[in-house]
């Protein structure tokens, strides 16, 4: 355990040495990212989330490193603030596949279906041809979700 503490606190240290200097090149903000995503990969969020506060402070209009911590907000089921990210991002980008797929696999999680369907369904109408596989898969999750949309409706009389 300790062992582990004291490599996070390194791989954290490491990136606030990056992410301290005056400018970062792409290679250096792309390394950062690298451990973030590392630490989120090893279930270690609290770094991951570390380190990923740390860049937003110094690229508050990076979309990549927003989706990051969005990941790894919803890897640690704080749904509300991976929401915000995503809304941020898509905010910039009103057609970011990875936001669009993502809000509406996270509303979906959280129970809000028809917001989930118009995520997934947008992602689908944009990226359908460009991303068959993650297109497929939005595929597979509407029609369960209009089904149960359909259930509860009836149910309550609509």
């Amino acid at each position: 355990m300790f062992i582990l503490l004291a490599v996070g606190m390194a791989v954290v240290a490491a990136a606030t040495g990056f992410v301290g200097r005056p400018t970062l090149s792409s290679d250096e903000l792309e390394a950062v990212c690298g451990m973030a995503r590392l630490c989120s990969d090893q279930g270690r969020c609290q770094e991951a989330l570390a380190i990923y506060r740390l860049l937003l402070k110094r690229t508050k209009e990076l979309p990549f490193v927003r989706l990051g911590l969005a990941r790894v907000y919803f890897q640690s089921a704080d749904f509300a603030r991976a929401e915000k990210e995503y809304r941020a991002v898509l905010q910039s980008d009103p057609l970011s596949p990875v936001a669009l797929y993502n809000l509406g696999c996270l509303l979906q999680v959280a129970g809000r279906t028809d917001e989930a369907l118009e995520c997934l369904r947008r992602f689908q109408r944009c990226y359908g041809n460009l991303l068959p596989e993650l297109s497929r898969q939005a595929g597979d999750i509407i029609p369960d979700f209009a089904i149960g949309q359909n259930r509860q409706d009836a149910r309550r009389g609509r």
